[in-house]
């Protein structure tokens, strides 16, 4: 995804996989970025988070995707749910934003 976005003009500051939502949330604060997008393959790496995830979704722009960003997610935290392949969710990000 994060290629893929690169090529939409975006520029990419990625954090690595399991990376704590506090310091996702230090790391956006510091940044400032355009948008913030978290992925996970299960709903429940958001669920056990929905309040971190939600109060992230408040400061920042958030996107979540991958096969665990439910609807439910996304409402839940303020976000725009990403979905299709990396390619698409990109696009999505560009023309959403």
């Amino acid at each position: 995804f994060g290629v893929a976005a690169a090529a939409q003009g975006w520029r990419i500051a990625y954090l690595g996989a399991d990376m704590p939502l506090e310091q996702v949330a230090d790391a956006a604060a510091s940044l400032a970025p355009d948008a913030v997008v978290l992925s996970a393959v299960a709903a429940e790496r958001f669920e056990e988070n929905a309040e971190q995830v939600a109060a992230l979704g408040a400061r920042h722009r958030l996107l979540v995707g991958g096969a665990g960003a439910s609807a439910k997610v996304a409402r839940r935290a303020r976000a725009t749910r990403l979905t299709g392949d990396p390619v698409t969710a990109a696009v999505t990000m560009r023309t959403q934003g």
